[in-house]
């Protein structure tokens, strides 16, 4: 019976900490990836001069950095998306965990 209440809390204690992962990593994305755009648009602004020769002209270089941002863009929002999935695969498999524990106790306790 100890046991159970004490997995109880542990399992409880899991999903909190799992949901405010899950709150962090939804809050975090989007000024993630406007911080990389701005990034990369500046070190474009920048490096336009210095790169001209290899890219033969700065429309050729302006369209490879955009093309590269967008690329490492969706990379790190997809990475970002799959780890958050993962995380509420988790807080599901715990909240039927804990649904089942606690079905058992309630069980025990009418009888």
């Amino acid at each position: 019976m100890i046991d159970k209440q004490l997995e109880i809390e542990i399992l409880k204690d899991k999903q909190v900490v799992l949901k405010e992962d899950i709150a962090k990593l939804k809050t975090k994305l989007p000024t993630f990836l406007l911080g990389f755009i701005f990034i990369s648009v500046c070190i474009i602004y920048y490096l336009e001069d210095k790169v001209y020769r290899f890219f033969g002209n700065a429309i050729n270089f302006i369209r490879f950095g955009v093309i590269l941002s967008v690329i490492i863009s969706v990379i790190f929002a997809y990475a970002s998306y799959s780890r958050i999935y993962k995380k509420q695969q988790e807080l599901k498999r715990i909240g039927s965990k804990l649904y089942s524990l606690m079905k058992l106790e309630k069980n025990s306790f009418n009888e």
